[in-house]
């Protein structure tokens, strides 16, 4: 979230107008020994000596701080506590130059969400606006700098920090008016604004958020980034938040208010989609279905990020952030699932083995002839194929549970030691391999 910037649109409300109450401010220049008195709160992670007292031409006169960190790992500089309420917006103020990456965030009961970094560069001070919106009161909270990759000589210099409260303008829009631009860097057109949106939770990604819809179709999804509320997937959610563009991926941060609104009556259908059609802007966080051969069925075999990413076609890639599963090189696949913008290009994201859909017995090769039964089953199974040379069951998250190699063509299994659920099943036969859903009730 970078300088904030208010515009007239005239299909918008306007909610509110600006306002600013300092609450705290720092400019360095009263130090306790080697650190300065306001800050070093309990949550700083960095040691004393990289943080360095020096007066290099601070903006206001007086001492500034050089802080030191040359790794790609963060660096916390926590305030000494300060009282910060819940939902209110807060700009944080900050002059810096040298050179490394900066950003905010705040911690009261618990951490909230990080800012995205600012790239500094440069010999001349340079004023960083970034907003944070706490989510709990709190009189023992801190306001946290966060900093990486600094390089010598200057690394980052800093000096007066400020922190005010904000009332910000709102605009009550559709997903649709965040999302659409024709811009080519595909930033929304109320990029650091303040924005009041509802739509049904299609997926929900721990750690990141959730994805809201509120129409079927391009342009109608969004990521809210909050880990401060738990909303349940279908149901209708009202949220005011900051829209912001994090490398590229629009996202809602700094959620102001939200309120569940319990099951909705809005129906979202997936848009059915080629899957070299996915890699648009017009599809980021929108849930969408595609189909097509596993041609790759593990994307980063062998790298240390390996995280189970497959591919459909040579052009769509499935990740497994909200759900693991091993696919089999060559069979096809219908996938569901939300998109989104991770490390420069789009991928696919389904949430459960609902979305992974091979329930028509046969998947990538339809010359092979086989049976369940029974299935639904309440524990055994009886597999019946030709020339069937191996078998493998696999549960909800791509482990092998059972696994049998040189077998007959009619073979009985017993699966009464696997819980209920949903199962995949894979055989090997010498026309190659398929696959089926076989459910345990």
């Amino acid at each position: 979230m970078n300088k904030l910037y208010t515009f007239l649109l005239s299909a918008v409300l306007l909610i509110s107008t600006a306002s600013a109450q300092v609450v705290f401010t720092s400019n360095f220049t009263s130090w306790n020994d080697t650190v300065p008195t306001d800050w070093f709160g309990d949550k700083t992670s960095l040691h004393w000596d990289s943080i360095i007292e020096t007066n290099m031409g601070s903006v206001n006169g007086g001492a500034l701080a050089q802080l030191v960190n040359t790794t790609s790992s963060h660096r916390r500089l926590t305030t000494q506590p300060i009282t910060l309420d819940s939902n209110t917006a807060y700009l944080v103020e900050m002059w810096v130059k040298g050179q490394g990456e900066i950003r905010t965030n705040y911690y009261t009961n618990a951490y909230g969400s990080y800012n995205a970094y600012e790239q500094v560069s440069t010999s001349t001070w340079t004023k960083i606006e970034q907003t944070i919106t706490p989510s709990q009161y709190s009189d023992t909270a801190e306001l946290i700098l966060s900093f990486r990759n600094t390089l010598a000589p200057d690394h980052l210099m800093i000096d007066s920090v400020a922190l005010s409260v904000v009332t910000l303008d709102t605009f009550a829009v559709s997903i649709y008016d965040v999302q659409y631009t024709a811009d080519p860097s595909g930033d929304s057109p109320f990029k650091d604004e303040l924005v009041s949106i509802s739509g049904v939770v299609t997926a929900i990604d721990s750690g990141q958020g959730y994805y809201i819809q509120d129409a079927t179709g391009p342009w109608n999804g969004v990521l809210v980034y909050s880990n401060d509320t738990t909303p349940t997937m279908g149901n209708t959610v009202e949220i005011t938040g900051q829209v912001t563009e994090y490398f590229g991926l629009t996202e809602i941060t700094n959620v102001v208010s939200y309120e569940d609104l319990g099951i909705s009556n809005l129906l979202v259908e997936p848009t059915v989609i080629n899957s070299d059609q996915m890699d648009q802007e017009m599809f980021e966080g929108v849930l969408i279905e595609i189909s097509g051969a596993c041609t790759n069925p593990d994307l980063l075999a062998g790298n240390a990020q390996d995280y189970g990413d497959w591919v459909i076609d040579d052009t769509a890639t499935v990740s497994s952030d909200l759900y693991f599963f091993e696919p089999t090189l060559g069979s096809t696949y219908t996938v569901t699932g939300v998109v989104s913008y991770d490390f420069g290009s789009f991928v696919l994201k389904p949430r459960d083995i609902n979305d992974i859909d091979f329930t028509s017995g046969l998947m990538g090769n339809t010359k092979i002839d086989f049976k369940i039964y029974p299935n639904p089953t309440n524990g055994f199974i009886m597999v019946d194929a030709q020339a069937l040379q191996s078998i493998k069951i696999y549960n909800a998250f791509g482990q092998v549970v059972y696994a049998e190699n040189s077998i007959s063509r009619t073979t009985d299994i017993d699966l009464s030691y696997l819980a209920k659920g949903i199962y995949t099943l894979e055989l090997a036969t010498e026309k190659g391999k398929a696959q089926s859903r076989v459910v345990i009730q």
